[in-house]
């Protein structure tokens, strides 16, 4: 269970969780955001190709991330999404307050015109 970061473009950075974003990865995710934004970033792609489960807290750090950053002017964009992933993002009505793409390069383009 890892969080790992890269700047993707200029001001873009990949966040990439590994592993299953449960109650011991979620702070670990929730802060490594947290840190990006209060560092000034203002767009994040965060890249689940990696992820086969989120837990409510997961998606809690999320909303968080999300909330604080739309201050700025910028946004959070989901990529990677597996079938069991996006299910639970569409069931609990998330899926709609974020821009999901298929893939980081997709996202990168797609964020900065939101």
């Amino acid at each position: 269970m890892s969080v790992q970061t890269s700047l993707s473009a200029p001001g873009v950075w990949v966040v990439t969780p590994v592993g299953r974003i449960d109650a011991r990865l979620s702070p670990i995710l929730e802060e490594t955001l947290q840190q990006l934004i209060c560092g000034g970033s203002r767009w994040l792609v965060v890249d689940f190709s990696r992820v086969n489960f989120v837990a409510s807290s997961g998606l809690k750090a999320l909303i968080a991330a999300r909330r604080k950053i739309r201050v700025t002017g910028g946004d959070v964009a989901l990529v990677g999404l597996n079938p069991q992933v996006r299910e639970v993002l569409e069931m609990t009505g998330i899926d709609r307050l974020f821009g999901l793409y298929a893939t980081v390069a997709e996202a990168v383009a797609g964020i900065r015109e939101t």
